[in-house]
């Protein structure tokens, strides 16, 4: 049961990286 909390926490975690890279690529094409 409790690894199944570190496992949800580390794909949000994963997740909020991405949107965070895709967010930052976004901003660099507009810059362009």
């Amino acid at each position: 049961m409790f690894k199944k909390y570190i496992l949800i926490f580390i794909a949000l975690s994963t997740i909020h990286a991405t949107n965070k890279i895709y967010t930052n690529n976004f901003n660099s094409f507009e810059l362009i």
